[in-house]
């Protein structure tokens, strides 16, 4: 299997912003904001699920505080 087949699990802010067809730093203000899912540091390395992001455009990108009640944590 090509690792261009691969979906990563993980996605860095400049992936989140074009997924979301904006810019990385738009990601950091909305990550300030609360207006994202849940993200971590992996070293200096910030990261988001994929999963998170997909439930939270199912859920119509409720702010991270609804988002994580929704789900039960966002974890």
């Amino acid at each position: 299997m090509s690792n261009s087949n691969l979906t990563p699990l993980l996605l860095n802010p400049a992936q989140v912003g074009q997924l979301l067809g904006i810019s990385r730093s738009k990601i950091f203000e909305m990550i300030s904001a609360g207006q994202l899912p849940p993200s971590f540091l992996i070293g200096r390395s910030r990261k988001f699920k994929r999963i998170d992001l997909e439930r939270w455009l199912d859920l119509n990108m409720p702010n991270l505080d609804k988002f994580q009640q929704l789900t039960g944590g966002g974890r």
